[in-house]
């Protein structure tokens, strides 16, 4: 595992594949770095590799060439889709990561208990994945995440199967946890309002083959005002270049 204070570092990642006897690219020479405790955003159209390269930071996926430096062994991924086991309860899918661990059974209870008050979902522990809506199925996606202790938190467009309501309160969220945890946060998103609202950096990746086109800093001032003449000149600018 890397010191805590050196940056992730992705060096010159390209992603290839064969396709009917031709190459096909799907990333093309990335690189960035994310400092311990920062809150990156990946943005881009659809299909220029953005959830591929998550998948490759997170170890789920090989890329082709280049590398990946610093990146801690603790993660957490939280899916677009909930990827929750349906058999299994509230409790029993954030417990999940925790058994693999291996862990106490009192160890195991605790944390769990305090991610579901964190993430409000107190009175659902023995409701299953059916019984719940899309945003109390990814609120057990994200605790689940936390549960493990992340030192870095992995989002796959995580808001994006959801109403803009059901959103805007589980952005709100994510932003409370991650100023009281302060863990290094990386999501994917396809909008580039919520990427502004969201992240001290946004990484903008153009179509395939994905390319780091540019990385904007985020110097608004927290809370956000959404409605801000600042706000709307950062979302112009990022979406100038999409």
């Amino acid at each position: 595992m890397s010191p805590n204070n050196k940056p992730i570092q992705v060096r010159r990642i390209n992603l290839n594949y064969k396709e009917n006897s031709e190459t096909q690219q799907i990333l093309n020479d990335i690189s960035f770095d994310v400092d311990t405790g920062e809150f990156v955003c990946i943005v881009g159209s659809s299909g220029g590799g953005k959830s591929t390269l998550l998948r490759i930071l997170a170890g789920l996926q090989k890329q082709s060439e280049g590398k990946i430096l610093n990146m801690p062994e603790q993660l957490g991924f939280v899916f677009q889709n909930f990827a929750l086991f349906p058999w299994l309860n509230v409790e029993d899918n954030v417990s999940y990561g925790l058994r693999m661990q291996g862990l106490s059974k009192s160890q195991i209870q605790k944390r769990v208990r305090e991610e579901i008050n964190r993430i409000g979902l107190e009175g659902f522990e023995k409701s299953h994945p059916k019984e719940l809506s899309g945003g109390m199925k990814q609120r057990v996606g994200i605790a689940r995440a936390l549960a493990v202790h992340p030192k870095v938190l992995l989002l796959d467009e995580p808001f994006s199967a959801l109403d803009e309501i059901t959103a805007k309160g589980l952005r709100h969220d994510l932003l409370k946890i991650h100023e009281q945890t302060k863990t290094t946060v990386i999501m994917v998103t396809h909008l580039v309002e919520e990427a502004v609202e969201l992240a001290d950096r946004i990484i903008v990746m153009s179509p395939r083959p994905g390319r780091v086109r540019k990385i904007f800093p985020n110097n608004i001032s927290r809370p956000r005002n959404v409605r801000s003449k600042e706000f709307f000149r950062l979302v112009d600018e990022i979406e100038s270049l999409l």
